[in-house]
């Protein structure tokens, strides 16, 4: 059985990336063929640009999770990393594509580079590829609101904390996963517990401040309100997401929970006392609840 090959690096997985799966997965179902998107772990910019080290929108594991809920029927994490960016395109074309992946049908994005010092562009793939017996089709920049929809785009949004516009443009609502940390308690002692997980260290920190969220545990999910920043008030910790669920009585220490950002309500301050803090929380909960009292949901 041949192949349909999605390429690019899929960061953020926005409603471009999802129009190429579409397209992808049609052709894959004509042909009878199995659909792979092939992404490259650790990201490519992450290996070309470490002084630099790139901010992402979300971590393999998440990257993985959605391309494969819009239909993927396998992810190829490319682990071998410079071997593969130090070949030349056609080499990239012939020994990766076709005699590895026996490719039949391959997408990419009009803007999309490989090869070594990523020499090679769309029009080269479509050249290198029909020099193999592997058709090509290149995807063209998908707008909205006239400005092209991208991973770059994307990053602006989210660290504006403008999570409404990023939601919009992504196949799924911004969400942060990861084990909840035990912490030092400091939301119980203020009357208001939260779970906590850290932010990975590669991913690109939303807007400091607080946000209308969803938060799933064990199976369930519950509205909740959210801090991303370092709690200047009281602690001063490094970056990670604090989320207080309005109808949960629990702990949750050392499972996964997933935090997914709908709505920006204020940027993270530094409150004069511990009871300014404890009226703003207050405050944060009613609009929270309020909002989603709005959206009926």
């Amino acid at each position: 059985m041949g192949t349909a090959i999605a390429l690019g690096n899929f960061d953020g997985v926005h409603k471009a990336h999802e129009a190429l799966m579409r397209r992808m997965l049609e052709v894959a179902e004509e042909k009878g063929c199995k659909s792979i998107v092939y992404i490259f772990d650790p990201h490519p910019r992450l290996l070309l640009a470490k002084e630099t080290r790139p901010a992402l929108l979300m971590t393999t594991a998440m990257k993985v999770r959605r391309l494969t809920e819009i239909g993927a029927d396998a992810v190829h994490l490319e682990k071998r990393g410079m071997e593969i960016l130090s070949l030349s395109p056609e080499a990239f074309v012939k020994k990766v594509l076709s005699e590895e992946l026996d490719a039949e049908f391959v997408i990419a994005g009009f803007n999309y580079r490989f090869g070594k010092n990523a020499v090679g562009d769309a029009q080269l793939l479509q050249k290198l590829c029909k020099e193999n017996g592997i058709h090509c089709e290149i995807m063209e920049k998908l707008e909205s609101g006239d400005a092209p929809i991208s991973s770059t785009r994307l990053r602006k949004m989210l660290t504006a904390g403008d999570i409404a516009s990023y939601n919009a443009l992504s196949f799924a609502p911004y969400t942060l996963s990861g084990i909840v940390q035990t912490g030092k308690k400091l939301g119980r002692e203020l009357g208001f517990p939260t779970l906590n997980i850290d932010i990975p260290g590669e991913l690109l920190l939303p807007r400091k401040g607080v946000y209308v969220s969803r938060t799933r545990i064990d199976g369930r999910e519950y509205k909740s309100v959210t801090n991303i920043g370092q709690n200047p008030t009281v602690e001063r910790a490094v970056p990670r997401a604090e989320s207080h669920l309005l109808d949960f009585s629990g702990e949750g220490y050392g499972r996964e929970a997933e935090i997914t950002l709908l709505h920006f309500l204020r940027p993270e301050q530094a409150f004069p006392d511990v009871e300014a803090l404890q009226r703003q929380i207050r405050q944060d909960t009613e609009e929270t609840r309020l909002y989603f009292e709005r959206k009926n949901v």
